[in-house]
């Protein structure tokens, strides 16, 4: 059985249907929407699919693998992503989402790799350097990072940094 993918947006169907299985299990009381939106830039593909365009991020070549979008009753919207890799991870993919993320600031942020941690591991476990994942106007937010179970189409909850 192969435990990887050949290309790296055969990982980008799959992912979308965990975070819309993850989002509406957490946020129960909102309408959510998941798009592929890895060859389009944010802030155009929230204006394709009708929602409003916050001015800091038109513009900003934000171009995330996987997007979901928490839509309150009131219309109020919330950003969650994924970055998807199919090789081990490393600080280069890392610094991608949390530039995304410092901008953006989505409410949640995953960074999935089904070719493993790599060498992440060793500055998250090792180091224990999960400072390096936060984010937000306090840094009350965190990216998740965790291998991809291509198998059963989810992430590996047991590698997940920080543990949810």
């Amino acid at each position: 059985m192969n435990n990887n993918v050949h290309l790296e947006k055969e990982l980008y169907p799959p992912m979308q249907n965990w975070l819309q299985e993850h989002l509406e299990d957490k946020y129960q009381e909102c309408t959510i929407h998941t798009y592929d939106t890895d060859e389009i830039s944010l802030d155009n593909a929230l204006a394709l699919h009708n929602f409003p365009v916050d001015k800091k991020l038109v513009g900003i070549p934000i171009q995330i693998d996987v997007l979901g979008v928490i839509e309150a009753n009131d219309g109020h919207i919330d950003l969650a992503f994924i970055e998807a890799k199919k090789t081990p991870l490393n600080i280069h993919a890392l610094g991608q989402l949390l530039v995304y993320c410092r901008i953006a600031n989505p409410v949640e942020a995953f960074l999935l790799s089904s070719g493993g941690m790599g060498n992440l591991s060793k500055i998250l476990i090792n180091q224990k350097r999960q400072d390096i994942l936060k984010y937000g106007p306090k840094n009350e937010r965190s990216i998740f990072v965790a291998n991809w179970n291509v198998a059963a189409a989810r992430p590996d909850m047991e590698t997940m940094i920080p543990h949810i």
